[in-house]
């Protein structure tokens, strides 16, 4: 793994109301720890969600790539999401915490 910027896209099939979410982020991985390779990024998050007003958040992560083979990182880490504009009457939380897993492979 190496600094990125990535756009994720996705889309919760089966579900009403329709929900789609669309992450532009930026993350830089310091690839100086030989074993170990920490990395941090951040993001901007836009949720559609049909016959509904739309969420924005922004949030931040951390964690580790821990090799697993040849070009390939298991990824552990948290993430920190805050959503702007959040009424608390209608949600319970603007703010989230989650663990956060990825499988990687370089090419």
């Amino acid at each position: 793994p190496g600094p990125g910027t990535w756009l994720e896209f996705r889309v919760l099939v089966g579900q009403y109301p329709g929900i789609y979410k669309l992450t532009p982020s930026v993350q830089y991985v310091f690839t100086q720890v030989p074993s170990v390779t920490p990395y941090m990024g951040v993001f901007y998050r836009r949720v559609f969600i049909e016959n509904y007003s739309d969420l924005n958040s922004v949030g931040v992560r951390g964690g580790a790539y821990l090799p697993v083979g040849p070009n390939m990182h298991l990824g552990l880490g948290g993430v920190y999401e805050s959503y702007l504009d959040c009424n608390e009457s209608t949600y319970n939380s603007c703010d989230e915490f989650y663990p956060e897993i990825s499988f990687t492979i370089s090419f």
